[in-house]
């Protein structure tokens, strides 16, 4: 039996200047942005962030962006350089961290200096579970002619990233969110609307408070659906497929391979995202703009989301399923 060898790109680093002219202007409110935000927190491992404000004065000086872990109230603290890390931004951090009280500080730059690395490992060792520190390049690559696609390379992290930050203290009994209490409606009802479609379904059988509604496609839930609400300054739904420390490189070379052919097959152009460290790819889609507090409005949103998650898996679905089982056996797996 005959074996075909696919015809695949390479992937080419693009100067930032050339994507993102300035950081204030163009960088720090791309990724102020719902899901690119999104792409942050999956890189760090962290369930999600919603913006609070971007460029936050803080005396003479303005914090880059503070966000949100969802349905909590842990503040997250982002500065950001286009150029490789100086001390002036690390001074800025540790200024304006106490302010926002902020439990997680990341520091997104061009290139990390051994020295400010090192710096980030001394601070996750003298802090306690509370607090959590993260250095993170970025980089902006293509395949081709295609459009520029981020990438988040973490290089400084805290040692087994599973801080308590991210869990609810003893005896908390702080009443849920505004935003929480409208998630579980909004996908209790949406849940309702899936089944009732056919379309794919999450697995977990709770109350779900978090903006994205998952749906693994494969065995390990390395693959996966995903639909979303953001609440950010522009309200926005919409739906992707990624690929959650799969054999990553692997799928993810097969899927753009053929790019054009599934954005044919799906009927439009999808936005396209990959970090460095192999974590996470996407394909996104994205509805119009939506007024998700109005809930006379939801059952229209809905059907738009079944209908996404119903054509990524068509569409998707096969060829990923086939490229994990490929890798498995050529990998002897099987």
């Amino acid at each position: 039996m005959a074996h075909t060898i696919p015809a695949l790109g390479r992937l080419q680093t693009v100067d930032l200047r050339e994507v993102w002219a300035s950081e204030p202007y163009n960088f720090t409110p791309w990724l102020a942005q719902a899901d690119n935000l999104e792409f942050l927190a999956e890189s760090l491992g962290l369930p999600g962030l919603e913006l609070v404000k971007a460029e936050h004065a803080v005396d003479s000086f303005s914090a880059d962006i503070v966000a949100r872990v969802i349905d909590t109230e842990h503040h997250v603290l982002i500065e950001n350089q286009l150029e490789r890390t100086d001390h002036l931004h690390l001074g800025q951090l540790l200024t304006y961290a106490p302010r926002f009280d902020a439990k997680i500080i990341v520091w997104v730059a061009r290139q990390f200096t051994e020295a400010h690395r090192a710096a980030l490992d001394w601070l996750n060792s003298i802090t306690d579970e509370r607090y959590a520190f993260f250095g993170v390049e970025v980089q902006a690559v293509r395949i081709g002619d295609s459009m520029p696609a981020p990438q988040f390379n973490v290089v400084a992290k805290p040692n087994s990233w599973t801080r308590a930050v991210l869990a609810p203290v003893a005896g908390d009994t702080q009443p849920l969110s505004d935003t929480a209490l409208s998630n579980i409606d909004y996908w209790e009802a949406f849940h309702k609307a899936a089944v009732a479609a056919g379309a794919p379904l999450r697995r977990i059988d709770r109350p779900l408070k978090d903006t994205n509604y998952w749906v693994p496609i494969s065995e390990r839930g390395d693959a996966y659906l995903s639909v979303y609400r953001s609440h950010a300054r522009k309200p926005s739904i919409g739906a992707f497929i990624g690929l959650y420390n799969a054999p990553l490189t692997y799928v993810s070379d097969r899927l753009t391979a053929q790019r054009q052919t599934l954005e044919e097959a799906y009927g439009q152009q999808l936005d396209w995202a990959r970090n460095r460290e192999g974590v996470v790819t996407k394909a996104v889609v994205k509805a119009p703009v939506v007024d998700l507090s109005d809930r006379s409005d939801w059952p229209r949103q809905h059907e738009w989301m079944v209908e996404q998650l119903k054509q990524l898996n068509q569409v998707f679905g096969p060829i990923v399923t086939q490229a994990i089982d490929d890798f498995k056996r050529e990998d002897g797996e099987q």
